[in-house]
Order: C-alpha cells, then structure tokens, then sequence
C-alpha cells in the first residue's frame, strides 16, 4: 500500500518545485508593493501630524 503511493507523492513534490520560481516571483511582488503602500501611507502620516 504505501509502496503504491510513493510515485503519486514523487508526482506531487516535483510539480510543487516546479511551480517554486512562480511563488518566489510572486512574494517578491508582494513586498516590492508592500513597500510602496507603506511609504505612501508615510509620507500622508507627515501631513496629518
């Protein structure tokens, strides 16, 4: 039985690193706009203090 599933777990774990660059790619967006929010909401904070 769990012989029979060894395959279909190797199956799994190399789609999972194929699709590792997207996820990096990704996150790395995400911070690059993370940034961006942050240091506009800065400099709006400047002004109402």
């Amino acid at each position: 039985m769990v012989a029979n599933s060894i395959p279909k777990v190797v199956q799994e774990v190399q789609s999972a690193n194929s699709k590792k660059h997207e996820w990096e790619c990704k996150k790395d967006n995400a911070l690059k706009r993370e940034e961006e929010i942050l240091s506009k909401f800065t400099r709006l904070k400047g002004v109402f203090l």
